[in-house]
């Protein structure tokens, strides 16, 4: 986990690693209800159509605003890479979504108090280098990332990608050297440790790589891939 402190610096055009514990690093996602909710709220906010409550009014529409890129919801915290167009647009993101959360779960669980450690961490990305760092130290936050269902590894692998999350960004940045693209997503390390579980996963792995190998291999053929095999 990056520094606790960390000082919010509020810039336009800007990428930022957002994240937030539970009080006490108690769990604030009990079931899968709970990160659905999350992710509704994030939907809610970030969508090409604009949201509206029970009575018609209409929530605050942030798309063109602020872009998601990246999430990973963990049991007691969750990470967020999003890109900020305009100022103010992550404040107005983060406060809302957890007010609606909080104001949930307190009512769910019939409890009280703070849910959150705090308001939220935002740690600005300054250089490519850290951001390739944090989009993979995301997605990497479970034991089990490969079928995680609480972050976005699926939509990197063109799995269900919801229109609210806005990878193109990252799929941009590793698109200048396709190699690091390929590594990041499957490293040879991670890929060792992969091929010593069951035999479905590895059969799975091996479609799954020569899938996103040959639509790589599509866009450029000056790119040798053959050591990654």
């Amino acid at each position: 986990m990056p520094s606790r402190n960390v000082i919010k610096i509020d810039v336009e055009e800007s990428y930022y690693h957002v994240y937030a514990c539970g009080h006490g690093r108690e769990k604030i996602f009990k079931d899968d209800e709970d990160y659905q909710v999350f992710l509704n709220l994030l939907k809610r906010h970030l969508s090409i159509d604009e949201a509206t409550d029970k009575y018609g009014k209409p929530y605050a529409h942030l798309r063109g605003q602020i872009e998601l890129l990246a999430y990973c919801l963990m049991d007691n915290h969750f990470h967020l890479l999003l890109y900020q167009i305009e100022k103010g647009a992550m404040s107005r993101l983060m406060r809302s979504i957890m007010t609606s959360y909080s104001t949930y779960f307190n009512k769910k669980y019939d409890s009280s108090g703070a849910l959150f450690e705090s308001r939220y961490k935002a740690s600005r990305v300054s250089s490519d280098s850290y951001l390739m760092h944090i989009s993979r130290y995301i997605h990497l936050n479970p034991g089990d990332w490969r079928a995680y269902p609480y972050s976005s590894v699926s939509a990197y692998f063109g799995v269900g990608q919801p229109e609210w999350l806005q990878q193109g960004r990252i799929i941009e940045l590793f698109g200048l050297c396709q190699n690091m693209l390929i590594s990041w997503m499957i490293s040879k390390t991670i890929k060792r440790r992969l091929m010593k579980s069951d035999t479905n996963w590895q059969i799975g792995y091996n479609n799954t790589f020569s899938s996103f190998k040959r639509s790589v291999l599509q866009k450029t053929s000056k790119t040798n891939l053959s050591h990654y095999d």
